[in-house]
């Protein structure tokens, strides 16, 4: 759902006041101006930021992005084509840098989706999704297929699409961790004393294991260690900024954190 992060991290440029996007909204200003675009045009304001609904944006930018589309103007319209113009230069700065990084954050997320639906079912699942009683009550999906979307820039609460009566779609802002790994957000400089820990065959191997998303329970079990043990090893981990680590239930996910991510291909080789 590229279309709609475009739309909504447009908008997100604009808030300075959350502090998560700080990195990200710096460095996408910065590329902007490299490429030698203004980072606010009366253009992208008045496609991202116009229409009050966010689907209604992110149908205008499927539309102009899409080259093959049959619905772009067919006599190739001076406005038209300077939104698409806009629309690319702007992609290109905000979100095409981080696309693998989106991936992976996706990736945690769905995996702790999926144990919350295992675990506690329908409503472990709504309630992984931090779906409000109030955004609940307003969302009638009764009968018909729901499809959950995490989204980056989606901060301030679920965005429920226009239903067409085949289903709904409803984007809703991924957990702190899964931003954090999306953004590149290494929580801060590792410190000296836990990288100099970090050396060791267990640690070593924890770290190459966590390329994929293990519980506590799961690294101790694999590598035939204690809870306690197993604990700690990931405590050092985190403290070094090589593991992200985020509570679900009864259980505390772990994955590599971008910088984990090169030091594990490092000790692979």
């Amino acid at each position: 759902m590229i279309s709609i992060e475009i739309v909504l991290s447009y908008r997100m440029l604009y808030q300075p006041r959350v502090a998560a996007y700080a990195g990200w909204r710096a460095d996408t200003l910065a590329r902007l101006r490299e490429r030698g675009h203004e980072p606010s045009t009366a253009v992208l304001d008045l496609l991202l930021r116009g229409p009050d609904r966010p689907w209604a944006a992110a149908g205008t930018v499927r539309r102009l992005t899409d080259i093959d589309s049959a619905e772009r103007d067919a006599d190739g319209s001076r406005g038209s084509q300077q939104g698409a113009d806009a629309l690319r230069a702007y992609y290109l700065a905000a979100i095409a840098p981080y696309r693998e990084d989106f991936r992976a954050a996706v990736d945690f997320e769905r995996a702790g989706l999926a144990r919350a639906r295992l675990s506690n079912g329908p409503e472990g699942l709504l309630q992984a999704v931090r779906l409000s009683d109030t955004h609940a009550a307003t969302t009638d999906v009764t009968g018909r297929p729901v499809t959950l979307v995490p989204s980056v820039f989606c901060h301030d609460g679920p965005v429920i699409s226009e239903g067409d009566g085949a289903g709904e779609l409803i984007v809703y802002p991924m957990s702190p961790v899964a931003r954090s790994i999306a953004l590149r957000d290494h929580t801060g400089p590792a410190r000296p004393r836990a990288l100099g820990s970090l050396l060791g065959n267990t640690r070593a191997a924890i770290l190459r294991g966590l390329v994929q998303v293990h519980t506590t329970s799961e690294v101790a079990k694999r590598w035939r260690i204690s809870a306690a043990t197993a604990s700690r090893h990931l405590s050092i981990l985190r403290e070094a900024g090589l593991v992200f680590s985020q509570r679900q239930g009864n259980e505390v996910h772990h994955v590599l954190s971008p910088l984990g991510q090169a030091l594990a291909g490092d000790v692979r080789g």
